[in-house]
């Protein structure tokens, strides 16, 4: 699972050098559910999209279920820390059908560098709106290969392949990975010499795919179908039950012994999909990644219950 190259940060890091010196993140106080969202009105479910119309006041607020999930989830995230099994923890939830967030922690920065292939999908997807013939275009690695942007861009999601990510980013120099994340009011904080993000920033993505109001309902739906065709089956895959579709990314990174462990998108329960991101950071990911699963587990329980009651 350990991701090998070191080109990725590389060159995105060239990347977002140009350009992004000026971007700031404010760090609010996380709601702990927040029941003030106003109802969106959406066309309809259309595989992996459901493209919002509209918002209006709604009086909906959280349901005893959601406060149960709430409990539940803290007590594990403060179980495992207890145990030494993950050192911080930060969690967003959405029911993507008019339902409220659940916020943990949502607003604590990490790593982003291990993260940033969904934008750099985003970015190329925009550019495509422009350049219809981008994906069938032919680059050449340093060993002299030559695969297609669509091959790459599946190489990147799929496999979570860092070269293909590398290659994407360093061969493209008008993808603006920076102007994307902006232009979805999707901020990154530089700190350190590495760019961070929080797990509600990060989680936006999804919901901007899935309400489809950034890259249109063809671009949007196509995105999440190559996310949902990830090869990563554990985290929040390993917590729901079999065969339900998952369109997502995961990342992992080490730096001096504390390991990062991250993955966040939708799962599409049937006639009511989610989405869910979390975050970790601590000493073993094996352990980071059990739990990512055990609170994948609580959030799909709980959700199935709403449908049954």
């Amino acid at each position: 699972m350990k991701m090998r190259s070191v080109l990725l940060p590389l060159a995105v890091g060239f990347v977002l050098g140009g350009g992004a010196v000026g971007l700031s993140l404010q760090l609010l106080k996380s709601p702990k559910i927040s029941t003030d969202i106003p109802e969106e009105l959406h066309l309809g479910q259309s595989d992996f999209i459901n493209p919002l119309v509209d918002c209006v006041p709604s009086p909906r607020g959280y349901l005893p279920n959601e406060l149960e999930l709430r409990s539940e989830m803290s007590a594990s995230i403060e179980k495992a820390k207890e145990e030494k099994r993950a050192d911080e923890v930060s969690v967003y939830f959405r029911d993507l059908i008019n339902g409220p967030s659940l916020h943990i922690n949502s607003q604590t920065p990490f790593i982003a560098t291990k993260m940033l292939k969904v934008p750099i999908l985003i970015a190329y997807y925009r550019k495509l709106q422009s350049n219809p013939e981008l994906f069938d275009r032919n680059v050449i690695d340093s060993e002299g290969r030559s695969s297609s942007v669509r091959r790459l861009l599946e190489r990147m999601i799929v496999n979570s392949d860092e070269g293909a990510a590398a290659l994407l980013v360093s061969t493209q120099p008008d993808i603006n990975i920076v102007s994307s994340l902006n232009d979805m009011g999707v901020p990154l904080v530089q700190k350190d010499g590495e760019y961070w993000v929080t797990a509600h920033a990060y989680a936006s993505m999804f919901r901007i795919l899935y309400n489809a109001t950034y890259l249109g309902a063809q671009n949007s739906n196509a995105a999440l179908k190559l996310l949902s065709r990830s090869a990563f089956d554990r985290g929040i895959v390993a917590g729901v039950d079999k065969g339900t579709t998952v369109a997502h990314k995961f990342g992992e990174l080490e730096n001096k012994g504390i390991h990062q462990f991250h993955d966040c998108g939708i799962v599409y329960l049937p006639k009511h999909p989610y989405l869910l991101c979390v975050m970790s950071r601590g000493a073993n990911v094996e352990h980071q990644t059990r739990l990512m699963t055990e609170l994948s587990n609580l959030v799909f329980t709980k959700m199935k219950d709403n449908l049954t009651n």
